[in-house]
């Protein structure tokens, strides 16, 4: 009996770091309901596991993640949480029930990031390159 007791805590604990997507569903419902805090701490915990999210399940917690940030007035942190999602996904298209000020952040963000001579997206603020400066003289 004391052995299946064990057995069980020993697989709930499992559970409760393994990340698929049961846990997006959850933080979904979170969302929902207004339950930003929560919501944001499941999805970091899960986005910075071990068992982390596969490549699209990482790209639906960073954009539930970024609307959750919008949501409680934080917008550095979506701002970095979008480009992080960009720089997953470079091709990622809103949804037309997101919020319209998400939607305008990713506009915003999506400007800030170019495709260089590496061939890969990163930010136009980071990327190397050569500048002149012209003066009248």
């Amino acid at each position: 009996m004391l052995l299946g007791s064990i057995i069980i805590l020993q697989t709930s604990s499992f559970a409760q770091d393994y990340c698929d997507a049961t846990s997006i569903d959850s933080a979904e419902y979170k969302y929902e309901i207004g339950r930003f805090d929560e919501c944001i701490k499941s999805l970091n915990k899960c986005l910075y596991n071990k068992h982390s999210f596969n490549p699209d399940q990482k790209v639906q917690a960073y954009h539930l993640l970024a609307k959750c940030y919008l949501a409680i007035d934080s917008v550095s942190k979506a701002d970095s949480t979008i480009e992080e999602l960009l720089l997953l996904k470079d091709n990622f298209e809103t949804d037309p029930k997101d919020p319209e000020r998400f939607k305008s952040r990713v506009l915003f963000m999506r400007s800030n990031i170019v495709s260089s001579v590496s061939k890969r997206s990163e930010d136009i603020r980071l990327a190397p390159a050569t500048t002149v400066v012209i003066m009248q003289e």
